[in-house]
């Protein structure tokens, strides 16, 4: 975005996971003149932007602000398929055992293929977990379970 003297500033998109002091440092490296982060701003985490962001201090002021702007599980990673449980599917999926076609009330895959992840809701639409395709064609073993 700018260079100014010894100052780059950069805007990223990348992924969870990624290491933006790192690349500072290997860019540095690359450069030979070697390199640090001096300010890092995280401005969107998945589908969470700044403009729903709340300064700590307002939050501290009106606690009741903070309760309000907490995002409910059902709202959490809407662009992943979902599969809504049966009641007798939530229970299996809390206790980490696969769930099929039987444990489903709907969004089943009718050629038994899913994508890598998928939202688990139960029965009133909040989040139960996330599932990945199990070994065998069908199911979905429950990867991260959040209750």
């Amino acid at each position: 975005m700018d260079v100014e003297e010894d100052r780059v500033t950069l805007h990223m998109e990348c992924s969870a996971g990624f290491y933006v002091r790192a690349l500072a440092h290997d860019l540095g490296v690359q450069l030979g003149i070697g390199a640090h982060l001096l300010s890092l701003r995280r401005t969107r985490s998945g589908d969470v932007t700044l403009d729903q962001a709340l300064e700590l201090d307002a939050l501290e002021r009106d606690p009741a602000r903070a309760v309000g702007a907490v995002i409910p599980l059902s709202r959490m990673l809407p662009r992943l398929s979902s599969v809504t449980l049966t009641t007798e599917g939530v229970r299996h999926a809390v206790h980490g055992r696969d769930v099929g076609p039987g444990d489903t009330e709907k969004g089943v895959q009718e050629n038994g293929s899913y994508p890598s992840f998928v939202r688990l809701v139960d029965p009133g639409g909040d989040l139960v977990g996330i599932g990945v395709p199990a070994g065998t064609s069908g199911l979905l073993h429950p990867a991260v379970v959040l209750v």
